[in-house]
This record gives C-alpha cells, structure tokens and sequence, in this order.
C-alpha cells in the first residue's frame, strides 16, 4: 500500500532506510514459519508511516491511524 500511494518506491527502499537485511526480508515474505521477524520493523510502520498498530497486529480497523488534531 505504501508503494501504491508513492509513499515509498518499494521494499529496497523501506529495508535500505532501515538497514533491514533484504535477504531475510525477502525470505520472511516467501515462508512465514522462518523465525527471522522483527518487532522493529513494525514499530517503523507505526511511527514513520502512520500505520495503525491495531490493524497490523488483529487486522480490524482502518489500516492508517487516525492523526490527533
């Protein structure tokens, strides 16, 4: 989605800012069973990117978080 929106140009993009290794990135998306995931790269997603941290963690509500005025 952040791709799609032009928030980001793609996932070298997100895991170069993040000096996230690609390969495990990459790897992860293919088999889910790897025990190779970081809690970090959701906290990047919640706080840099507005990303709702209900919606990523039980997948109900709005995928962005409402922005406090």
């Amino acid at each position: 989605m952040l791709k799609s929106l032009k928030i980001i140009r793609g996932k070298q993009t997100f895991t170069a800012k993040y000096e996230i290794n690609r390969w495990n990135f990459n790897t992860l998306e293919k088999d889910m069973s790897r025990d190779i995931f970081q809690m970090a790269w959701l906290a990047y997603l919640i706080n840099d990117y507005g990303i709702s941290s209900q919606w990523l963690m039980t997948g109900k509500g709005e995928m962005f978080a409402k922005k406090k005025q």
